[in-house]
């Protein structure tokens, strides 16, 4: 073990909180006989600032990629808000995911014999002794605890940013690298050479829209599904129609032939390994006698004079817990944009200059909300629900 110079411990403390930190935990679930084996990437990093009960902090979020080895081979993704962090001093404190109570997280400032302040310390261990790791060109404290685990100066458990001291915790999940400045810390050796090198897929997003055709005409119901799909190209996709037909192009059609409802799911993986799947339910009356799906892209020729003529507003995820993208497709800069309650009280109210936003709804209270955008002369709005 490394010993750390007698001046160590006076340094200004480590941040946990720190926009440059990454959580790289990896690890095996399943494969006992009885479930599938499972490889687990999971990456926590701050991204973006909020204020709650008039408080800023930092957005921690995460991103999960599992490679489950079953029969065909199936690789899911998923990327959101985990809680909010703040750091005072030697101090942090969080809230987590729907909630707007401040817990502390854990404290920094120990010694020797010191019950370890660790909001999942459930078995009360102390520290049995201090050493010190060394990270780039300086140095970190370790604390030993009383069961032999460790615990990290600006860094936390080493099984993870979530977990308890229980060896094996999650089927063998740990933390197997920490990242801050672009230098990586290896914590534990798991499986081999540690995994930190798997990267955020936040920008990966599956996601289509669809509406009734401005020229549907009886006896043909014509759709247009706009494909807002985001990821780095070539991305690869998957569409199911949910009568048993699939497709795996971007923009393919489709005609249901009998009344009924239908499940649509779209799935894409981009060239960086990220996936995402979208879903959701249509009831299509055919008595006339079919319905006919067209699948669009973003930017259609003219497609844009459509929207303005109709003035489309998009918001989705609908309903939503933390974030909702809004997408305007006529032109639009330094639009107003208010949401409201039922109440008719206003809860937010910004200028936007893009047109397409992403807002942290994470601190409004469940229920329903009307969004308007507006500018000059022109108004839209739409419904949105907060889960």
């Amino acid at each position: 073990m490394l010993s750390a110079p007698n001046n160590v411990y006076c340094q200004e403390p480590y941040k946990l909180v720190d926009v440059t930190n990454k959580w790289y935990e990896y690890g095996q679930l399943g494969g006992w006989g009885y479930y599938p084996i499972q490889l687990d990437h999971l990456i926590y990093f701050f991204d973006g600032d909020t204020i709650i009960n008039s408080i800023p902090y930092k957005k921690l979020m995460h991103d999960r990629r599992d490679t489950i080895y079953s029969t065909p081979l199936s690789i899911q993704d998923s990327y959101g808000y985990t809680a909010a962090f703040r750091q005072d001093s030697l101090d942090i404190y969080f809230i987590e995911a729907d909630s707007i109570n401040e817990k502390l997280y854990c404290s920094f400032n120990l010694s020797t014999g010191d019950t370890l302040n660790y909001y999942y310390n459930h078995d009360t261990l102390t520290v049995s002794s201090i050493d010190s790791i060394q990270y780039g060109s300086g140095f970190r404290k370790k604390y030993i605890l009383s069961s032999g685990s460790v615990f990290y100066e600006g860094i936390g458990n080493s099984l993870g940013l979530f977990h308890g001291f229980e060896i094996g915790i999650e089927g063998g999940v740990y933390l197997v690298c920490f990242q801050q400045n672009g230098i990586s810390q290896y914590v534990w050796a798991f499986g081999g050479t540690p995994d930190c090198t798997f990267e955020p897929c936040g920008n990966s997003s599956a996601y289509f829209y669809l509406y009734p055709a401005p020229d549907d005409t009886i006896p043909l119901l014509h759709y247009l599904a706009l494909n807002l799909s985001t990821g780095e190209t070539p991305i690869e996709y998957f569409w199911d129609w949910g009568d048993g037909t699939i497709d795996t192009i971007p923009f393919p059609s489709h005609t249901y032939d009998a009344t009924g409802t239908y499940t649509i799911c779209l799935s894409i993986t981009d060239s960086t390994g990220c996936s995402d799947t979208y879903c959701n339910n249509y009831t299509f009356k055919t008595e006339s006698p079919i319905a006919y799906i067209n699948v669009i892209p973003h930017i259609t020729t003219g497609i844009d004079n459509l929207f303005t003529e109709n003035k489309i507003l998009l918001v989705y995820p609908n309903p939503a817990t933390n974030y909702i993208t809004i997408n305007v497709e006529y032109r639009m800069k330094n639009y107003e944009c208010r949401i409201m309650n039922v109440m008719g009280q206003e809860v937010f109210h910004s200028t936007l200059d893009i047109h397409n936003s992403t807002l942290d709804i994470s601190s409004l209270s469940p229920g329903i909300y009307f969004l308007t955008l507006s500018y000059a002369e022109q108004t839209v709005s739409s419904k949105f629900v907060k889960e």
